[in-house]
């Protein structure tokens, strides 16, 4: 995939965050008490929506546009195909 050097960053940031939130998995399995736990679980919340939006401003919207397309599920099961999304994939198998 050829990526510039600013959209590797930005999807790094966005990657961080998702395991920002995967953190949060963890906060109930800690020794903390409820005042901790509670100040862990809104410092992970808070560092995560930072840095996966400042790595959607990073990245740019061309690279935003085209991994938004991947997560949509009605893409997903679509069969059958028009001249639309014919040239959709064309483009796709161009940019990667």
């Amino acid at each position: 995939m050829n990526i510039p050097h600013a959209g590797k960053i930005g999807l790094g940031l966005m990657v961080l965050s998702c395991i920002l939130y995967a953190g949060l998995l963890l906060i109930p399995f800690m020794g903390l008490s409820i005042k901790g736990k509670a100040t862990m679980a809104g410092g992970l919340i808070l560092m995560g929506e930072v840095t996966f939006w400042l790595g959607c401003l990073i990245a740019g919207k061309e690279l935003m546009t085209r991994y938004r397309q991947y997560l949509n599920p009605v893409r997903w099961f679509r069969k059958g195909g028009t001249k639309t999304q014919e040239k959709e994939s064309n483009l796709q198998r161009v940019l990667l």
